[in-house]
């Protein structure tokens, strides 16, 4: 877990209030405090030698541990913040906030950020998904179930844009592409459960179908679509003064035709 907070910073940076707030060493005064520091905010001792270690990266750690002994916070050249590591112990330990860990009970790193690089740290946090190992061993175990649900990971924003069920993609102004073919050429479109002969008809059969009414006279193809709309018809609910009824095509389940409302398509 990241906790990612924000402040307005001037000219002089308050080090003092950061430091009184954040901590990156073993308190000595808590023993129970202690064990949970430990615990969680302890960088593995080991990250350079152990086979699966994701902070290695050639004879380094990524994160720079462990840090060299400061007895003082400071900040680089960068605007990165380095915080107090007074003791050879202390050199292990993440940056945390010393109240959250003991309320918590688990790992929560906290760190500061207040230069431009900081949109590259949000967006890193925010959209960053699972991890995957390639396996070069035919002999290594193969979880296919994991696999799967590793590959379908959502992040917390997606998620939450999911749940209001908002639109993932969108396109504006929809777009329809027309068939144009001979007579009887058109691609059969079955419908499920009903017989051969009664596939439904191309949007082209269905516009020399279109209802015997005035303003459909001398209407093009294009704009047919793009003013109208097609809805399957229920003889036991009345047409309202603005639909109409397509003619009968043979083999299709008659529709009714209604004007466009919202939105626009091309076509």
């Amino acid at each position: 877990m990241n906790l990612i907070c924000s402040a307005h910073v001037h000219l002089e940076l308050p080090l003092e209030h950061i430091n009184d707030l954040i901590k990156a060493e073993i308190p000595k005064d808590n023993l129970h405090l202690c064990d949970k520091i430990k615990k969680y905010m302890m960088h593995s001792h080991d990250h350079l030698t152990r086979e699966n270690s994701h902070c290695r990266k050639g004879n380094t750690c990524t994160y720079g541990f462990p840090h060299p002994i400061t007895s003082e916070m400071w900040i680089d050249d960068e605007g990165r913040v380095h915080f107090r590591w007074p003791e050879e112990e202390d050199r292990w330990i993440a940056s945390h906030i010393p109240e959250i860990i003991d309320n918590l009970d688990c790992h929560i790193h906290i760190d500061v950020t207040f230069t431009v690089s900081m949109f590259m740290y949000l967006y890193k946090y925010l959209f960053k998904g699972p991890l995957f190992r390639v396996r070069c061993n035919d002999s290594d175990h193969i979880d296919e179930i994991a696999d799967y649900v590793n590959g379908r990971y959502l992040s917390a924003p997606e998620s939450a844009w999911h749940i209001p069920a908002f639109d993932i993609t969108s396109k504006e102004p929809s777009i329809t592409c027309l068939p144009v073919h001979l007579p009887r050429q058109n691609t059969p479109q079955f419908v499920q459960g009903t017989a051969h002969h009664e596939s439904s008809a191309s949007l082209l059969i269905c516009y020399f179908n279109q209802p015997r009414e005035p303003q459909f006279v001398n209407l093009p193809y294009t704009e047919y679509f793009q003013q109208y709309l097609l809805y399957k018809w229920d003889p036991q609910i009345p047409l309202l003064d603005d639909e109409f009824l397509e003619r009968v095509i043979l083999g299709t389940d008659r529709r009714k035709v209604c004007p466009r409302c919202v939105g626009e398509k091309v076509s």
